[in-house]
């Protein structure tokens, strides 16, 4: 009896501590980010603070993501990226090889001019989604991402 009752509770507790560890992923909901001109930014890493100098994609919001027909600029050494002009709507931004961004990003006029600067913090660890922000991402003395703004 004792031991299934101490079985009982080791699983309980293991049970809550995957819940809370599984809970730091939660992608927040948050408005879409609306910018007049293109989309362009800087895409770096979260936990390495490297910049991420590789592919970076647009796709629209709107439906399923398919590589195929989604636009493709490469980031410079530095991780600055700058996607010619798109229509107006919802897009939203991939790093290949890393989960899909959050919010969209809404282009509300349609010109070659880089509309707000954005930045892409590609998440390469666990099921977080890589999350883009206006706001210049924090970082710790080694270079890693602190927290989400």
């Amino acid at each position: 009896m004792k031991t299934a009752f101490a079985f009982a509770l080791a699983f309980a507790i293991a049970g809550s501590w995957l819940t809370v560890v599984s809970a730091e992923c939660v992608s927040p909901r948050r408005k879409p980010i609306k910018v007049s001109g293109t989309i362009c930014g800087i895409a770096g890493y979260d936990i390495l603070g490297d910049p991420y100098d590789r592919d970076v994609q647009v796709h629209p919001a709107d439906g399923p993501f398919i590589p195929s027909e989604a636009i493709t600029v490469t980031a410079d050494a530095k991780g600055n990226f700058k996607f010619g002009p798109l229509a107006k709507g919802s897009y939203r931004l991939i790093l290949p090889g890393l989960n899909t961004s959050y919010p969209e990003i809404v282009v509300k006029k349609s010109t070659k001019t880089c509309g707000r600067q954005l930045y892409v913090v590609g998440v390469i660890v666990g099921d977080c989604l890589t999350y883009v922000t206006t706001k210049k991402p924090r970082r710790d003395e080694a270079g890693r991402v602190i927290g989400r703004d």
